[in-house]
């Protein structure tokens, strides 16, 4: 026979307030990841695939480098800010490339 849990005055375990930064960086980082998806698209069909692996190398990096700070300062708060930042440099690094070959496209 199962055990009934009475969650009225939880302990902190079942407190999940403290993901909320997490779980809201999460949904913003997946909403910058979609666009850059769609730019990735876009250089895999004119067949430069290298633009779109240098910026998420590149965004890689900088959540790895986030995740080291955080691992040594243990400030949860860069927990939420890493796949953010990550996305943020993917896109520009994107965007950068992409306008870069319409500059090279309109100049040939």
């Amino acid at each position: 026979m199962m055990r009934r849990i009475d969650l009225r005055g939880a302990t902190p375990a079942f407190d999940y307030r403290a993901a909320v930064p997490l779980v809201i960086a999460m949904v913003v980082a997946a909403g910058l990841s979609g666009c850059s998806q769609a730019l990735g698209a876009q250089f895999m069909a004119i067949n430069q695939p290298a633009s779109a692996t240098m910026a998420i190398a590149a965004g890689g990096v900088v959540a790895l480098i986030g995740l080291a700070v955080l691992g040594l300062t243990r400030d949860a708060l860069l927990l939420a800010v890493a796949p953010v930042l990550a996305q943020i440099v993917v896109l520009t690094f994107m965007i950068l490339a992409t306008r870069r070959l319409t500059y090279t496209a309109e100049h040939d």
